[in-house]
């Protein structure tokens, strides 16, 4: 098997740092824009994130008949959060996440991605594996 290399350039650097699970960078990127990368890895970015973000998370609350209660396993940048709470259905979103360093920085850092998701009423954080 053969692996692909993907190269980025990188216009500015906005934030580097580690949590005691990974390492993590802010930067801008052209064309991509802001974007987040986990041990060094691009993860997401304001160009494209809203694409992969709805389609994980619409399909199923627009089928589902009234969603309540919704969990989100993992989640980082409150993204799929967000999404879950568009939905007016919505009384209660938990959100679980290993790694509370990082989801801290990206309430911070990256407020495109979760517009507040953190923040609503509905949304209780946990923070374990």
């Amino acid at each position: 098997t053969s692996a692909a290399i993907w190269q980025y350039r990188v216009e500015k650097m906005l934030l580097e740092g580690k949590t005691q699970y990974q390492t993590y960078q802010i930067a801008n990127v052209p064309r991509f824009g802001k974007s987040l990368f986990l041990d060094y890895n691009i993860q997401t970015s304001l160009l494209d994130e809203y694409i992969f973000h709805e389609c994980m998370v619409q399909p199923a609350m627009t089928v589902h008949p009234n969603p309540t209660r919704v969990v989100v396993c993992g989640g980082g940048e409150g993204a799929t959060l967000r999404e879950a709470l568009f939905h007016d259905t919505v009384e209660e979103a938990v959100m679980i996440d290993i790694d509370e360093e990082l989801v801290k920085m990206a309430e911070e850092h990256m407020p495109e991605w979760h517009a507040g998701a953190f923040t609503d009423p509905r949304t209780t954080m946990r923070y374990e594996d």
